[in-house]
């Protein structure tokens, strides 16, 4: 009998201790030290585990589901950012880029609120999935205006719904970045969006401390 992670929990080591994301619960989770040892020491390159001594426990906590119930589920390797287009000053944005700004992180808000966070990310991973032309629309625009929004409204610590809502507004564009949730310890997450090593969510610092833990 082998074991994998199920298809809604994705991992990431943090200074060497597994942090868990389950989306159907909608919360992070880590394991007991020794447990949280013994699941790394068992997994194998590919996503599976097979140490019987373990495995089971972990399938009681939903960490883990019987082979022949999901597929592996390793965080994709991504580059680390190294830049930003924050870094620099942004091109001008005109009133009606201002108004869809505001208009994607509304709903990225009101979806977030009435939709399981699971259901959301899920509909990022369909359209990334269909995805078939790579798109040279310029972003600085769009960037700039939800870069401005915290001038509207309250954005401070609400990474999750303008990383929606970028991007929701950039695929409008045909263009297709990364969305990215990290973690890091003593505990935080954080969500932004990049494109090859290019931040164009956050400023480069930012985001430098956390290690990936969902990859759409």
């Amino acid at each position: 009998m082998t074991y994998a992670i199920p298809a809604h929990v994705s991992v990431a080591v943090c200074e060497g201790r597994p942090i868990f994301l389950d989306l159907k619960a909608n919360r992070y989770f880590a394991l007991s030290v020794e447990l949280g040892k013994a699941f790394l020491d068992g997994l194998n390159d590919e996503g599976w585990l097979t140490d019987l001594s373990v495995a089971e426990a972990l399938v009681r906590q939903g960490v883990l589901c019987r082979a022949g119930e999901s597929q592996p589920r390793l965080v994709p390797q991504i580059p680390r950012p190294t830049q930003s287009l924050l870094d620099a000053p942004l091109p001008p944005s005109g009133e009606l880029t201002h108004l869809r700004a505001l208009a994607t992180y509304v709903m990225a808000r009101a979806e977030l609120r009435i939709r399981p966070f699971e259901a959301t990310i899920r509909r990022l991973q369909r359209r990334k999935q269909k995805q078939t032309t790579v798109s040279n629309t310029p972003v600085g625009e769009v960037v700039a205006a939800h870069s401005r929004l915290g001038r509207i409204v309250t954005v401070a610590n609400r990474c999750l719904p303008r990383s929606i809502a970028l991007m929701d507004i950039l695929a409008s564009r045909g263009v297709h970045p990364t969305f990215v949730i990290g973690v890091r310890l003593p505990f935080a997450a954080h969500c932004w969006v990049q494109t090859d090593d290019y931040l164009i969510s956050d400023q480069a610092l930012t985001v430098s401390d956390y290690t990936p833990i969902l990859v759409v």
